[in-house]
């Protein structure tokens, strides 16, 4: 659901977008005042003043990332800056069960030439480092209850954590989506294979291929 809101006040044009699709009285929505962020409630009074250079569409557990000139915050829904973030994180995209994809740049090279590589990591709602931004590719899997992150370095190989950046099993050639029904599809020595939630092998690695389980097994 996508709604657009267009509000005159005085000679200031104000838009503001609403992505969320269960609303209630804590919702505050992103707008923007000239060039500037801040964000309204239901009611369409001000809460948050527009003052911010970037902003989240919404707020996810209570708290949204924000750019105010060369600094990044998280901010609760009083506008108070719960958290300034290090340079070294690039941006920060959006929450998913209270955790965020982070991106940064770091230096790589050989021969004495050094380029700048975009790495990604994991942060939560406080701020704090669950994977510092040091892989090619992460993202969050949410598998009923669950929550799991997926990653995969810059060499190419895989692994999983759990929420708290625990690694589930051993580094792989290749994972799918990640857990689906309990089970993750694991690519060893070119064969594929599930392992459970607990990181052990549960279907040996002897096939060509393999696909996401959609459907609880049944007996």
């Amino acid at each position: 659901f996508s709604a657009f809101i267009f509000l005159l006040i005085g000679f200031t044009f104000i838009s503001c977008r609403n992505i969320k699709t269960n609303d209630d009285a804590s919702s505050l929505y992103r707008i923007l005042v000239g060039n500037k962020y801040g964000f309204i409630n239901s009611k369409g009074k001000i809460v948050i003043d527009p003052q911010y250079d970037a902003a989240f569409w919404s707020f996810t557990d209570g708290v949204c990332y924000v750019n105010l000139g060369d600094k990044k915050y998280l901010i609760d829904k009083n506008g108070t800056h719960v958290k300034e973030l290090p340079d070294s994180i690039i941006t920060v995209l959006n929450f998913v069960d209270k955790l965020a994809l982070i991106r940064s740049y770091n230096e790589s090279g050989a021969d004495g030439i050094n380029i700048l590589v975009q790495s990604e990591g994991i942060m939560n709602t406080n701020a704090e480092l669950i994977l510092p931004a040091i892989y090619y590719n992460v993202s969050v899997n949410i598998d009923g209850n669950d929550t799991f992150i997926r990653v995969r370095k810059h060499n190419q190989k895989y692994f999983m954590t759990d929420a708290n950046g625990n690694m589930l099993g051993t580094e792989c050639d290749s994972i799918l989506t990640g857990f689906s029904q309990g089970l993750c599809a694991i690519k060893l020595n070119g064969k594929w294979g599930y392992m459970d939630k607990t990181g052990k092998i549960v279907i040996e690695p002897i096939y060509d291929s393999a696909k996401v389980i959609t459907k609880a097994r049944t007996s």
